[in-house]
């Protein structure tokens, strides 16, 4: 095996494992019951926060972390819309950027269903930040 097939292979490792780091918040993230009616944006984005980095280490997120609900959803990343509270069967919207080891987990949505807003991974992408 070649040195290039074995730094593949060692990137493809971290990936996997990076991705299930983000499963695993967003696993805690439901558990805590974290999305639900009444709580701001802010307060949300804040509690996520801390269960990144008290539960799984996460020190470093490599853009501002965004929670937004209902028309808040619309907005851009460079918006800064007025903080909102969360209203029952809201879509929220969470943008967080962990930073796991050398990797970047990447746009998940939050979706309300019946009242009970509830995570719903949306693509998670991952993306190496030891590249540069």
């Amino acid at each position: 095996m070649t040195a290039d097939a074995t730094s593949e292979q060692e990137r493809r490792r971290a990936l996997i494992a990076a991705e299930r780091k983000a499963l695993r918040l967003f696993d805690a993230i439901e558990a805590k019951g974290l999305l639900k009616a009444g709580q701001s944006e802010r307060e949300v984005e804040q509690d996520i926060y801390q269960i990144a980095l008290k539960q799984f280490g996460v020190e470093k997120h490599w853009h501002k972390r965004i929670v937004r609900s209902g028309p808040n959803t619309l907005m851009i990343a460079a918006d800064n819309p007025p903080v909102r509270t969360i209203d029952r069967n809201d879509i929220v919207y969470v943008d967080l950027g962990p930073v796991f080891e050398d990797w970047e987990a990447e746009d998940v949505e939050l979706e309300g269903e019946d009242g009970a807003p509830a995570i719903a991974p949306a693509n998670p992408t991952l993306v190496d930040r030891s590249a540069g």
